[in-house]
């Protein structure tokens, strides 16, 4: 992310605060780690993957947007009328931006057209250089899920609406509308 005025934050009620300051349908950036207990949920054959409790990741991820409302997207998208089910896990805290589950939050992102993400893999502690063993970490996680429901309303895989929920313990950096975010540990 460029370097500009930064804010720290630490605790979970100033990031709220930051949040809920973000204009709707505001495009946002965020640097988030999914640790070791992330990653192994999303490993293709889970303990038998050879990456299991191994990686760690950081993802750099452009142009999301926040304080959208889902079920309008995929309605405008599709260009029929479009009901969204109740979220299948959690709370909505803040409608639209963040969900509690299980005593933590979670910012809810979703995904625009110009997203765009970079990965920095993280194997036994130490940063992963080579490209070919980068490529071999990427392709042992499992693929993005793709709506059926969006599908039956039309929508391709590549055309969904893709939600993006980031725990708060987990984001490191949050930057919207010329300012950032810095979040040190809550």
């Amino acid at each position: 992310m460029k370097k500009g005025k930064t804010t720290l934050v630490t605790t979970s009620n100033a990031l709220d605060t930051a949040i809920m300051g973000i204009h709707g349908g505001q495009l946002v950036s965020v640097e988030y780690k999914n640790d070791t207990d992330t990653c192994n949920k999303k490993l293709q054959g889970g303990k038998g993957n050879k990456f299991y409790g191994r990686v760690e990741v950081v993802k750099f991820v452009t142009s999301l947007q926040v304080g959208n409302d889902y079920e309008s997207n995929v309605s405008r998208r599709a260009g029929v009328p479009f009901e969204a089910e109740a979220l299948p896990w959690g709370t909505w805290y803040a409608y639209k931006r963040i969900i509690a589950h299980k005593g933590e939050h979670y910012l809810r992102l979703y995904e625009s057209k110009n997203t765009k993400t970079h990965h920095i893999f993280f194997l036994d502690g130490k940063e992963v250089k080579d490209g070919d063993l980068k490529k071999s970490i990427l392709a042992a996680f499992r693929p993005k899920g793709v709506s059926k429901r969006q599908l039956a309303v039309g929508l391709s895989a590549e055309e969904q609406v893709k939600p993006l929920n980031i725990k708060y313990s987990n984001l490191l950096k949050l930057k919207a509308a010329g300012k950032c975010y810095e979040v040190v540990s809550f």
